[in-house]
């Protein structure tokens, strides 16, 4: 497109249709007729709202949608159409006269194929690139301008220049950027389209007629599009005043009306929404945009109050939709039924996975507990007598205390995961699973900290001393393995305790040492390995709990 983009809002509008993602156009539909008698109550509303042409407008009723503010604008996006039985996408392009809670009417509609839309796209960006060195050209000259008679002309355009400043509040032109769409050609090559027209039957005659197929054709007067089959939207150029020109062939005088019409419309809704933040009136507003200085203010005041009505309606229906979308939408929450089976009673949470996952998780807590209380059975019944039974002894008790408690919070997990369901309350269930859980971290620390430190020289020498001090245990196991000590080698003139001389003097050159640390290796190893398996299980487990609160509250939000 040719210009600047003078309206009196904000960039916020650039968001609408992101927002509104299941817009799709099956366009090539009917005529936008002028709006049906409104409702008493949007009437009233309507009637309560002080319009004026020539100062700031009061009482305008909240117009809330945001997708009403791009009415106005210039919109590129590809659109189903049905041919002969099949499925075709198009490229439309036009202005968004009208938005209803279904539908998108455009006005100077044209619609391409892929290949003439890479074509015109690639006109746009040759067209985009002549009027940066036009623009360049003019800068250069600029000080010559400024100082031969750019008083005056700076004078004559102060109106028009300070309106198109207040409305484009965005902070930048659009000039320099194509956003590779533009809905007009340079050098009035469009608006000579327009004003090739002949009356309105003829343009609805034409229009019908250029319809069937699947190739290029436009521009089409006007156009209405289903939301739900349009994608890939993207935001043009709007073009320059001059392209309207309003009132000025009577051939046109349909599409002019409905050109004020939208124009209208769109200032309605940004000042109902508070984005006209320089109160640009009315009158300045489409005299600028439509390039139509002298227009009727009786006229222009009846057209404002009708529009006004019909957005009140327009908007009533769109908030009605959304919110009968919205209590769809909650109904799915919370009334859905998983399929039967150990998951049913988990309502909408099932399809979150989280039930399914945690049950899981609790499962292998249950077996790697089952392995950690068998292992540690089996290594105090399969132990030797003597010294390897007693030293293990001495550390069964926390095992198994660790094991029975880790038992208890796996199957707490378990009966949570077919409990959970919206809304999530704080509930016996999940109090002590967050609290065995948590225990069942601590206990298997604990064994963490005494089994590893059970394996270690120190304390094995520790053990070994207070043995020999006490019985003659020792002995028996030095001669069953033919060694003796335990970390030196017992020569006669070695007098450790460990070698025992007073109660087994028996030389042997072997020590001790190896076979005793593999017999306690091969217990607390496997013990070490099991507990921590089971300190990262439920610190997963906190995960999972945590990832349950979290996706409810989003669950929740939505109702």
């Amino acid at each position: 497109m040719s210009g600047r983009n003078p309206t009196p809002e904000g960039s916020a509008e650039e968001r609408v249709w992101s927002e509104n993602s299941p817009v799709q156009a099956a366009g090539n539909q009917a005529a936008c007729v002028d709006p049906v008698a409104p409702p008493a109550a949007e009437e009233e509303l309507a009637a309560e709202a002080i319009i004026r042409v020539d100062g700031p407008c009061e009482n305008l009723p909240q117009l809330r949608p945001h997708e009403l503010k791009i009415i106005g604008r210039c919109v590129t996006f590809q659109g189903e159409t049905i041919v002969d039985g099949e499925r075709v996408l198009l490229y439309y392009e036009g202005l968004v006269g009208m938005i209803t809670k279904d539908t998108v009417m455009l006005l100077h509609v044209n619609r391409f194929t892929n290949e003439d839309f890479q074509k015109y796209q690639e006109k746009l960006l040759k067209a985009a690139q002549e009027q940066t060195r036009r623009r360049r050209n003019q800068e250069e000259n600029a000080d010559y301008n400024q100082g031969n008679g750019g008083q005056n002309t700076q004078e004559s355009q102060g109106g028009e220049d300070a309106l198109e400043a207040g409305e484009n509040t965005s902070g930048s032109s659009n000039d320099n950027e194509m956003s590779g769409i533009s809905c007009f050609l340079p050098g009035g090559q469009e608006s000579r389209e327009v004003r090739e027209e002949t009356s309105a039957v003829d343009v609805y005659s034409q229009r019908h007629g250029r319809q069937l197929g699947s190739g290029t054709l436009g521009p089409v007067p006007f156009m209405t599009f289903s939301r739900r089959r349009i994608h890939g939207v993207v935001f043009g150029r709007d073009p320059h005043s001059s392209f309207y020109s309003l009132f000025r062939d009577p051939s046109k005088r349909h599409f002019d009306m409905q050109c004020l019409r939208m124009f209208v419309r769109r200032y309605l809704v940004h000042s109902s929404q508070g984005n006209n933040p320089r109160s640009i009136n009315l009158r300045p507003f489409v005299a600028w945009r439509c390039n139509c200085k002298d227009i009727d203010n009786e006229l222009l005041l009846d057209v404002a109050k009708e529009e006004l009505a019909h957005l009140v309606k327009t908007e009533r229906e769109i908030v009605k939709y959304a919110e009968r979308a919205a209590n769809n939408r909650r109904s799915i929450l919370q009334f859905y039924q998983p399929p039967p089976g150990l998951f049913s009673g988990t309502g909408i949470l099932f399809l979150t996975r989280i039930p399914v996952q945690t049950f899981c998780l609790a499962i292998i807590e249950l077996l790697v507990t089952l392995m950690l209380l068998g292992f540690s059975a089996y290594s105090f019944v399969a132990a030797p007598n003597g010294i390897v039974d007693g030293y293990i002894r001495d550390y069964t008790f926390p095992v198994t205390f660790a094991g029975i408690a880790s038992l208890f919070a796996s199957g707490l997990t378990a009966f949570h995961s077919l409990k959970m369901r919206l809304p999530l309350t704080v509930t016996l269930y999940g109090t002590l699973r967050i609290v065995t859980a948590t225990i069942g971290i601590g206990l298997n620390m604990m064994v963490l900290i005494l089994v590893g430190g059970a394996v270690s020289f120190t304390h094995i020498r520790s053990y070994l001393n207070r043995i020999a001090v006490i019985s003659s245990e020792l002995c028996v196991y030095y001669a069953q393995h033919n060694c003796s000590g335990f970390g030196e080698v017992c020569d006669p003139a070695n007098t450790a305790p460990l070698c025992m001389w007073d109660t087994c003097p028996i030389l042997r050159e072997n020590t001790c040492t190896q076979p005793l640390s593999a017999s306690f290796t091969r217990v607390f190893i496997p013990i070490v390995v099991l507990s921590m398996v089971l300190v990262v299980l439920f610190l997963i487990d906190h995960f999972m709990h945590f990832r349950l609160v979290q996706i409810s509250r989003q669950l929740l939000a939505q109702l």
